[in-house]
Formats: structure tokens, C-alpha cells, sequence
């Protein structure tokens, strides 16, 4: 077993002090539920790109991670996914044989996905924005403890991803 990595204090003080700042852009700013905008990213990073250059992800890969990272159930789920397709950015379908392989390397298994939309991809675009304008001014403007542990953040909030 691995010795643990020790974290320093400064990282859980940055996580305390940027959270509730990104939950107020994506609702305030960017006009979105935080849960909805982590869908649209898992969307994005963890779905295959298509012909036309969208990112799509099985439903039942999107339902599984939601269910399991964030206890939600599936009318909860299904709920979500009628918002985000009635404001235009995702798309439920189902795709054919031939597509299922090309995107998942198989046949087999559900039909079902969910597409990201380009409404969908401006949305997180514009909540990058936000948080790099955001951030420009905030970080200047906070105080050294919180500017040190943002510092230090970044390299191991990285090597997470």
C-alpha cells in the first residue's frame, strides 16, 4: 500500500471558497442547475465524438454515473434530461447498428444516447468564460492565503482530471 499524499491545508481552504462560487455563476450567471452543467461535461469528456463531430454518450452511461456519483433516481434523471432537450442542449435519439459499432466498438447493448447540442457546448463555453473573467478579478482581489492555495490547487486538481 502507498503512503498517502498529504494535501496541504490551503487545498481544502480553495475547495471551501470556490465551490460556493462556481454553484453562484453556473446559477446566477450562466443560468443553469450545477448537477445539469456536470452532465453536459460528463457529456462532453466522457462521450464519443460522432460523424458530425458531437459528442454523444450511451443514456444508460449518463443514468449509471448520476445514479451512483449523485444518488438521483430515474425520474429525477429523466426529468433532467426533458429540461436540458426542451432548452436545446442535449438530444435523446437512438442510434442504429452500423453507428452503435462505429461509436462504441459494438453492436450490442442499449440504443439509447444523449447528444450534446451546440447550445449545449456554448452553454459550458460560456460558463468557462465566466469563471476565467470571474477569476481574473477575483484572484488579484483575494486574500494570500487563498491566492497561495489556488496556486497550489491547480497541479493536483489537474493530475485528478
Amino acid at each position: 500500500m502507498s503512503n498517502p499524499v498529504q494535501l496541504p491545508e490551503e487545498l481544502f481552504h480553495a475547495v471551501a471558497a470556490l465551490i460556493p462560487r462556481l454553484i453562484y455563476i453556473a446559477e446566477e450567471e450562466c443560468e443553469i442547475a450545477p448537477i445539469d452543467l456536470l452532465a453536459l461535461w460528463h457529456i462532453r469528456h466522457v462521450g464519443k465524438v460522432n460523424a458530425e463531430n458531437r459528442n454523444v454518450l450511451l443514456r444508460g452511461e449518463l443514468t449509471r454515473m448520476l445514479k451512483l456519483k449523485f444518488r438521483l433516481a430515474d425520474p429525477d434523471i429523466t426529468k433532467m434530461l426533458d429540461d436540458l432537450q426542451n432548452r436545446g442542449l442535449v438530444e435523446r435519439t437512438t442510434i442504429t447498428n452500423h453507428e452503435r459499432h462505429a461509436l462504441f466498438g459494438t453492436t450490442k447493448g442499449q440504443k439509447q444516447v444523449v447528444i450534446l447540442t451546440s447550445a449545449g457546448s456554448e452553454k459550458l463555453e460560456h460558463f468557462k468564460t465566466r469563471i476565467t473573467t470571474r477569476f481574473g478579478a477575483w484572484g488579484p482581489a483575494a486574500s494570500a492565503p487563498v491566492r497561495y492555495a489556488t496556486k497550489k490547487m491547480l497541479p493536483i486538481a489537474v493530475s485528478f482530471a
